[in-house]
């Protein structure tokens, strides 16, 4: 959240409004959806599923959350998934998901590309299930 405010302190181009905007929607977030939103940008490193979970008989619990995760974000429209419609978590599409809106504002003022990848790892390998 640091990087967040100075960032926002010094960026002429966003008003307070919007700069209480960014940091509300920011501070709602768990590190893991950070993550996501890094992993969203430099995921071509990462082989994440390029498909749907639809059909899939079973989770594991660790998928099922990191889903729901996804799936936020996507409500929230600070992803989206290549232009389909997510009504649940077996329609996130990992491969597929990239920054819009908001979140590629957070992702910028809170410098997520810092993120190191070893906090990556653990989501991806999830997703690539």
């Amino acid at each position: 959240m640091g990087h967040l405010f100075a960032s926002i302190a010094f960026d002429s181009r966003t008003s307070p409004e919007m700069a209480h905007q960014i940091a509300k929607a920011a501070e709602q977030l768990t590190y893991r959806q950070l993550c996501i939103l890094r992993l969203s940008v430099h995921k071509s490193g990462f082989e994440l599923q390029e498909g749907d979970y639809r059909g899939q008989g079973s989770f594991s619990r660790e998928l099922y959350q990191v889903l729901y995760e996804c799936l936020d974000l996507y409500n929230r429209g600070f992803i989206n998934l290549g232009g389909d419609v997510a009504f649940g978590p077996t329609d996130v599409k990992p491969g597929n998901m990239t920054l819009q809106g908001l979140g590629a504002d957070i992702y910028n003022h809170m410098r997520l590309w810092m993120i190191p990848d070893e906090d990556l790892i653990p989501i991806a390998e999830t997703l690539k299930q």
